[in-house]
């Protein structure tokens, strides 16, 4: 009898076991979906091309964390007909109004420096300013034959992922378009370089000018503390060669590791955090993993369920990955858009007004 009893206890604290873990799964589940779409989730009126990002609900755009308090962007987001640039941009907002935020208008993104001594803030026609938040001194700007190279970060048809510069080592790194010739205020001829920018003093230095000769540039993030991936592609469309994903050292000046990026792969984006770059290939989601010496084996995406049937990429149209790193895309069976976390196979669903920046 009481060997049976021990057996009942046994049995119920298991089941109770596998409740909590269960329950306690559901609740991580929901938390991660909560947080999703906390922030940069844009209102969309299709009517005016416009995307509103507005100060007091989940719209509004998370750049950064400035002593103790979060910066945003408020404002209108208004496209061309052909989606390929913004017309309008963004302003800084914090709650906190003894900032010293830049008084900058039409933003496109901004971020601040790892210590939070310094931001920067890039405009809709890519002009750069670098400003130490303390004194409100604009160290660096780009002169009005320069600009950083963007794109619409709201496009998914675009080889130029966001965020398009990052931090590293106490610099300021991005990829610097110089018009060389200008007939009639259109430029002819335009010089890609990688480019840093010491903060404090606004002194600025050529990256790896020689293995990246006659290349465009993408800054995809940092690697590492001094290490930074880049997307290199040949400038001169006949050029037989292809382009390279390359991490680079900014310490020595050199390409430490590349790999040939395939034509016929679609680059989704990349997440500095977990150093996790996402591609399309042969109808599937891959993942590769980012160190500064080797880019690990592609790992197949298991994408989540939708109604107990599993979600295809062929399914999906307009994949681009968001700011926050979810990847968002179209659901044609549904009709829906989906914003999903790949790393936990977190799914919510959004509204066609629903943009994530």
């Amino acid at each position: 009898m009481n060997i049976f009893k021990s057996s009942i206890t046994v049995l119920a604290c298991a089941g109770f076991l596998v409740f909590a873990f269960m329950l306690g799964g559901d609740i991580h589940s929901e938390r991660v979906k909560s947080d999703m779409v906390k922030y940069s989730i844009l209102k969309y009126s299709p009517g005016a091309s416009t995307y509103l990002a507005e100060r007091d609900n989940h719209s509004k755009i998370l750049f950064g964390n400035l002593s103790g308090y979060d910066i945003f962007g408020i404002g209108a987001l208004t496209e061309s007909d052909d989606k390929q640039k913004l017309l309008s941009g963004l302003s800084l907002y914090s709650p906190n109004n003894e900032l010293n935020l830049p008084k900058i208008n039409d933003i496109l993104t901004a971020s601040v420096s790892p210590k939070g001594s310094y931001m920067s803030v890039i405009d809709i026609k890519g002009q750069l300013t670098v400003v130490d938040v303390k004194s409100g001194r604009i160290t660096f700007s780009t002169a009005d034959n320069e600009t950083v190279f963007t794109s619409n970060p709201l496009n998914a048809d675009t080889d130029v992922k966001p965020p398009f510069s990052c931090w590293l080592d106490g610099k300021y790194i991005f990829t610097m378009i110089a018009n060389e010739d200008i007939v009639w205020g259109v430029p002819t001829e335009s010089n890609y370089s990688l480019v840093s920018i010491n903060p404090n003093n606004g002194e600025k230095e050529i990256i790896c000018e020689k293995p990246f000769e006659n290349d465009i540039m993408t800054v995809l993030g940092k690697i590492s503390k001094t290490h930074l991936l880049v997307l290199a592609i040949p400038s001169d469309l006949k050029s037989v060669k292809s382009p390279r994903l390359c991490s680079v050292d900014i310490a020595h000046n050199t390409v430490e590791y590349q790999e040939k990026h395939n034509d016929s792969d679609s680059l989704i984006g990349y997440i500095q955090k977990y150093s996790l770059i996402y591609i399309l290939k042969d109808k599937k989601i891959v993942s590769k993993r980012i160190s500064k010496d080797s880019f690990k084996t592609p790992s197949a995406v298991e994408l989540p369920t939708i109604s107990d049937t599993q979600l295809i990429v062929s399914d999906l149209s307009g994949l681009r990955m968001t700011s926050r790193g979810y990847l968002y895309a179209k659901h044609f069976s549904s009709g829906k858009y989906v914003m999903i976390d790949l790393r936990s196979s977190n799914l919510v669903f959004l509204d066609a007004d629903e943009v994530p920046y």
